[in-house]
């Protein structure tokens, strides 16, 4: 216990000192000093004697949160997040110590960091209507921003994960987004940076060409890339400088607004936000639209899965549409519209007929376990084989007599 006393002393005794030393207009020392004290110690003397973080007026930051701001962000942002919690400082000065009017929002990432961390907690519900519509602002512009992708520093070792985890807005990703643009399969989010990659082709195998005195820049991690410029990179001919890079980097905010998406209480609200700031060449395009329409239109989303990836139906269905028997039934009968549209082609491949019926036979087996079978056979084709057909009626059959069975066994307990 004296040990930790004397800790939390010498903590609070450096911040001081970092004071004087900043108006002695002596910063140098003063970083010196919060470099030298661990985040946890800092974030608890700073939350118990809030008045170092704001200056007299109330309305910026301190000298001392302004160097903690530059040297030492994730102290800053947790430091308000437990005062948000202990209702000091509520969100909207928050934002406004973090300068959330500057022009560019969305090259602010205290701002974005700290919306995130709100967000990533089911005990600050109150407050998550208007950090998302705040944040995601900040992701799509991000996500518009096509320079982007050319000045990522990231240099976290593989694998690694950038989204937020907590119990709040934030949730795994539905596995099958992995597979639309602009990913290409899960294994491509943790593969090397395509810009890397490109970079070091174009160049000599020692190393990276820059402006620095040795002529070059050591990369820590497969996804660092630190061009001085956009326009340091050279592509390689076996690279399209003009299609995006699928890995987890180039795509971290994308990724991040699937993970919001996929909340099951998402509201229709937030949906119509983002496609209002959703461009049709924006990365990611397909994935937005169908994960905001489930929450719109679920007839529209299963369209869009089957027009552009009817490979991936079932996994869109099964983490989508659960068990409502007439979103399914909705879907089955896409599906035979789209069947029937594309046997009337010449042009027509026998590969794609295929995934279009694989897909058909999944949905209607699952709609074989909800209907009852008179409303099965209502909504099966008439130009349908029966041998194609029986197995699912049968299964229907046996699946409504289990549960009339199930029924009377219950009323007899029961009674």
């Amino acid at each position: 216990m004296e040990i930790m006393d004397e800790s939390r002393n010498y903590a609070l005794d450096c911040l001081g000192k970092a004071v004087i030393h900043l108006e002695l207009c002596d910063p140098d020392a003063a970083v010196a000093l919060v470099l030298s004290l661990p985040k946890d110690t800092i974030v608890e003397q700073c939350v118990k004697y809030h008045h170092l973080m704001v200056d007299n007026t109330q309305t910026q930051l301190s000298h001392l949160a302004q160097l903690l701001r530059r040297h030492r962000p994730d102290v800053v942002i947790t430091v308000l997040v437990h005062l948000h919690d202990s209702k000091v400082i509520d969100m909207n000065k928050a934002l406004d110590l973090l300068d959330v009017h500057t022009e560019k929002l969305h090259d602010n990432i205290h701002v974005r960091d700290y919306l995130e961390a709100l967000l990533n907690s089911k005990d600050r519900q109150n407050v998550f209507d208007k950090a998302l519509k705040l944040l995601i602002t900040i992701y799509m512009n991000r996500i518009k921003d096509k320079d982007r992708d050319l000045m990522r520093s990231n240099t976290k070792p593989l694998p690694h994960n950038h989204l937020p985890r907590g119990n709040g807005h934030f949730v795994s990703r539905y596995a099958w987004l992995d597979q639309l643009p602009p990913f290409q399969g899960s294994r491509s989010l943790v593969q090397q940076c395509e810009f890397y990659r490109t970079l070091t082709r174009a160049t000599s195998p020692q190393g990276y060409r820059s402006s620095s005195p040795q002529g070059f820049i050591k990369s820590v991690s497969p996804h660092a890339l630190r061009p001085s410029s956009p326009q340091t990179i050279r592509y390689s001919p076996t690279r399209d400088p003009s299609e995006p890079c699928p890995c987890c980097c180039c795509n971290e905010d994308l990724l991040k607004l699937q993970s919001l998406l996929c909340w099951k209480q998402t509201s229709q609200e937030t949906a119509r936000l983002v496609l209002e700031l959703l461009d049709l060449d924006v990365k990611g395009h397909l994935s937005l639209e169908v994960l905001c329409q489930s929450r719109l239109d679920i007839s529209i989303a299963s369209d869009l899965i089957v027009n552009n990836h009817a490979d991936l139906t079932m996994d869109y269905a099964n983490s989508l549409l659960g068990n409502n028997t007439d979103n399914w039934v909705a879907l089955m009968q896409i599906l035979q519209t789209k069947i029937s549209f594309e046997e009337n082609r010449f042009d027509i491949l026998a590969s794609k007929h295929s995934v279009y019926m694989d897909a058909f036979k999944g949905v209607l087996s699952v709609v074989a376990e909800l209907l009852e079978p008179v409303n099965l056979l209502g909504i099966l084709p008439s130009s349908a084989s029966n041998e194609m057909f029986l197995p699912y009626i049968e299964r229907c059959f046996v699946k409504h007599k289990a549960d009339q069975l199930q029924k009377q066994v219950f009323q007899k307990v029961m009674s």
